[in-house]
């Protein structure tokens, strides 16, 4: 391995100072729990990604990252990163903007702005109930709010069933609570779509779902609901507002969305698709402060594709995971050739 490029964290002095061979650090999850992982100074990310998946019994590690979160940002873990390299940054970061040291230690690691997260990155060979474990920790608490703020086209009888299964997840089978549904409809339909009828109309609805959907158990609700929009195109996909003018036959603000299918642009007034670019066709990208460019190959010429987002290094690096997604894939089905050829 190659050697640390910044001094010990803090965790590895403690640990050193009070003569223990183990460090534990906190992970938490999309699901609002939290487990604790054995880390060593030379741990890196991608090792860790694999003891956590190890510890949870996930069917495969492939497909989650790690991620950092310092008061409203978070920041996607270089897999070939030391771990605890990647945790003095932010204390790093502070210094080179010549920040006092009480300012400094505000933003330590072990203070609670800084949390790290593992949850599902890469959406690919994701089968509701193929993996409870998976299912009920990372793909339903990312799926629902993504629902929720109005990212997915549906039908009123998709909102409908969606609306019974989630509120069961919220209330199990208590039909007491029949009464808070008008006040919980942020919780049960997507936020676009609220103003389409009554709150009365929606409960009567939703009541009408939950009752057909009977003797079903919360977890199997949250199973029924990730098998429900699975089949949809849009499912598992990170969508992205972003400014454009490069191109005049596309709305100004777009949804660009990454799926394991490629980028999309969809125009968030009716949710229609504009383009698809597979990753192959995608020879070129990169991301500078607030935006995000990318090369598309075509037929006739190549199409230059420029945004402006807060998010473009996050555009950046869930575009190049993929890409290194299918070229390993590719190794690994690519038929061995002869070596002295």
């Amino acid at each position: 391995k190659e050697p640390r490029k910044l001094p010990p964290h803090q965790a590895e002095v403690d640990a050193i100072q009070q003569d223990s061979t183990k460090i534990f650090h906190k992970v938490h999850l999309p699901n609002e729990t939290d487990i604790l992982v054995e880390v060593s100074s030379t741990t890196t990310n991608r090792e860790l990604r694999y003891s956590i998946a190890s510890q949870l019994s996930l069917s495969s590690p492939e497909g989650y990252g790690l991620y950092m979160k310092v008061t409203h940002k978070m920041v996607s873990l270089d897999e070939d990163q030391y771990f605890f390299d990647n945790l003095r940054l932010p204390t790093e970061r502070q210094f080179k903007k010549g920040k006092k040291v009480k300012e400094v230690k505000e933003v330590n690691p072990s203070n609670v702005l800084f949390l790290v997260i593992f949850r599902r990155k890469l959406w690919f060979n994701v089968i509701p109930g193929k993996d409870l474990v998976a299912d009920l920790t990372f793909h339903f608490p990312q799926e629902v709010p993504r629902y929720l703020r109005g990212y997915h086209s549906c039908t009123e009888e998709d909102m409908f069933n969606l609306g019974g299964l989630l509120f069961r997840v919220a209330v199990d089978s208590d039909r007491s609570q029949f009464v808070m549904i008008p006040r919980m409809l942020n919780e049960l339909i997507p936020a676009d779509q609220i103003g389409l009828m009554s709150a009365e109309e929606w409960k009567k609805n939703i009541i009408s779902s939950y009752s057909r959907q009977s003797g079903i158990t919360v977890q199997e609700a949250k199973i029924a609901f990730l098998t429900e929009i699975s089949s949809w195109p849009t499912f598992g996909s990170s969508f992205f507002d972003v400014k454009q003018t490069c191109e005049p036959y596309y709305p100004n603000i777009l949804w660009f969305t990454i799926s394991k299918k490629g980028v999309s642009l969809i125009d968030p007034k009716n949710k229609e698709l504009q383009v698809m670019h597979p990753f192959n066709r995608i020879i070129e990208y990169s991301s500078r402060g607030n935006f995000f460019q990318m090369t598309i190959r075509t037929l006739v010429k190549s199409v230059i594709f420029v945004c402006e987002t807060s998010q473009a290094s996050t555009i950046e690096d869930l575009i190049k995971s993929y890409v290194r997604m299918y070229e390993e894939q590719k190794q690994i089905t690519r038929p061995r050739k002869n070596m002295f050829f």
